[in-house]
Parts: structure tokens; C-alpha cells; sequence
């Protein structure tokens, strides 16, 4: 399972990618019918009323409070075998608090990726054509023969 971030705006794209959108936003879209891991979204204090600082240290102490080997299982579990993308409402490049968790999950050992629909395909195109035998050689021709010769 390869686990991605991203946000809303991408859900149909990740869908079109088979990947598994599950949200960790504190409210998610009002049409989400998806899953949602509540516990790894940022409070309404820290949505509302922190400062960057703030925000920043209180969803630190959130990700140290996460058991990565359980929220392994918890995102196979939910993703059923698919791959997985956590997502917020934040594009990207903006500051997010998936991005924190993100950098946390790679410090302990997991690799997430920010999800692009074009690198997606481009990898997998690659999968493909890695995992693609080569067409057997063409059997030798018969020389042809002259009769004047």
C-alpha cells in the first residue's frame, strides 16, 4: 500500500487512480461520504483562534501521540488493499497540517507522497513496461534461392 496526501479537489482524480481518499480534515466537505480519521485533523482551536507557531506545536503533539504501526493497519484496513491518500482541504505547496504528518510518518520510516494524477500515471506507466516480457525474437527467415545463381 503506498500512502499519498492530497485534497479534496483531487478526489475524482485519485478515484480514476483506484487510490482510497480518506479524509483528515476537521470538516470535511459537506457531499463527503468517505471515511474520515477525526483524530488526525487539527482542533477548532487550532483551525480557529492559533497562531502558525501555535498550530504548528500543537499538531506536533497530535502526531506524537500517533501510533504509526496502528494507523498503518488502520489505512490498509480502510483502503481495503487499494492505495491510500489523506486529504484536507489545503492545496498544495500551502501550509497544512497533512504536510506535518506526512514529514512525521517519513521521519519513522513511511514513505508518503504529495499525490500528482500525472506522476501517478507516469509511474505506473513504467510499472507497466517494466513488468511487460519482450516480444519474442522473430524466427529466422529462409534465404531465398536463385536458380541462375
Amino acid at each position: 500500500m503506498k500512502i499519498y496526501t492530497s485534497y479534496f479537489g483531487n478526489v475524482a482524480a485519485l478515484k480514476r487512480c483506484g487510490i482510497h481518499p480518506i479524509s483528515i480534515a476537521r470538516w470535511s466537505p459537506r457531499n463527503w461520504d468517505g471515511d474520515r480519521l477525526i483524530w488526525l485533523a487539527p482542533t477548532p482551536y487550532m483551525v480557529k483562534e492559533a497562531s502558525r507557531e501555535e498550530y504548528i506545536r500543537l499538531y506536533q503533539d497530535i502526531c506524537h501521540r500517533v501510533n504509526i504501526e496502528g494507523l498503518i493497519r488502520t489505512l490498509s484496513t480502510m483502503g481495503k488493499g487499494s492505495d491510500v491518500a489523506l486529504l484536507c482541504y489545503e492545496r498544495p505547496g500551502d501550509f497544512c497540517h497533512r504536510h506535518m504528518l506526512a514529514e512525521y510518518m517519513t521521519e519513522h520510516g513511511i514513505t508518503v507522497k504529495e499525490f500528482s494524477e500525472y506522476e501517478y500515471q507516469q509511474e505506473q506507466a513504467k510499472v507497466m513496461a517494466s513488468s511487460t516480457p519482450p516480444p519474442p525474437p522473430e524466427p529466422p527467415q529462409p534465404e531465398q534461392l536463385s536458380l541462375f545463381d
